[in-house]
């Protein structure tokens, strides 16, 4: 129960990554907010929970629109009466160079994959300060570290998040909050099923050092790790979590 009593608001928790997350936050004890822009897929993963003595709620909202943003961190404050930790989680996928890409499509990822987390964590960061401290856990990936075939605009907010973590780091440290990142490599997910063939899917895995892609599960394991008292000292990091895959 490494995250007992701690109340912890996850984006994008409906699926993928933010699935795996809320139900391992809140088996590891944690208060579960969940934040999703699909109530259907938010309420099945609050109910999973429930239904496994754990204890969470549910926020529906679209993380680039400031007011959803205020209202799933109000959330927070009102089930729980504070806000420990924040999972900037929520993301989406678009494919393309730069040709390909118009300007809709790149200013609507990069609302969604970095604003998101910029707006976040402005109004949950005050919460954290008033009570003494807090976590924040920003979702990259190594897309950001090292870019990607048709990945411009995923790679670029991606990229972002990372610059963006180790500022905030900087700016809250003395505030007593602890800010880091994830970079997942290929992740089983509705996200990857969708966007890439089993034929890509296999040949991922076929150069993969581990020889296969990760669980969801295992990235949540991670991350409940950086969010724990037993990171205490860990701040400004970007843990890569990809089977080794940065190394070839």
């Amino acid at each position: 129960m490494q995250l007992q009593n701690k109340v912890a608001l996850i984006t994008g928790g409906g699926s993928g990554i933010g699935q795996a997350l809320a139900i391992l936050f809140a088996k590891e004890g944690a208060r579960v907010v969940i934040a999703d822009r699909e109530p259907s897929k938010g309420k099945e993963i609050l109910a999973s929970i429930r239904q496994d003595q754990g204890e969470a709620c549910f926020v529906g909202g679209d993380v680039s629109n400031a007011s959803h943003v205020k209202q799933m961190v109000q959330a927070a404050i009102t089930n729980y009466n504070r806000l420990d930790i924040l999972v900037n989680n929520a993301g989406i996928l678009l494919t393309g160079t730069v040709l390909d890409l118009d300007e809709n499509d790149w200013n609507r990822l990069m609302a969604i994959n970095l604003s998101g987390g910029f707006l976040c964590s402005k109004y949950a960061i005050p919460h954290m300060i008033a009570q003494g401290g807090g976590v924040i856990l920003n979702i990259s990936s190594t897309a950001g570290l090292g870019g990607g075939y048709h990945r411009a605009a995923y790679s670029a907010s991606k990229g972002g998040m990372i610059a963006l973590t180790r500022s905030m780091a900087l700016d809250h440290s003395a505030d007593g909050i602890r800010v880091n990142c994830l970079c997942p490599g290929p992740v089983d997910t509705p996200m990857l099923r969708q966007s890439t063939t089993p034929a890509g899917i296999e040949e991922i895995c076929e150069t993969n050092p581990l020889g296969r892609i990760a669980s969801s599960m295992e990235i949540a394991s991670v991350a409940v790790c950086l969010v724990s008292d037993a990171a205490s000292y860990v701040t400004g990091a970007v843990w890569t979590v990809d089977g080794g895959e940065h190394l070839i």
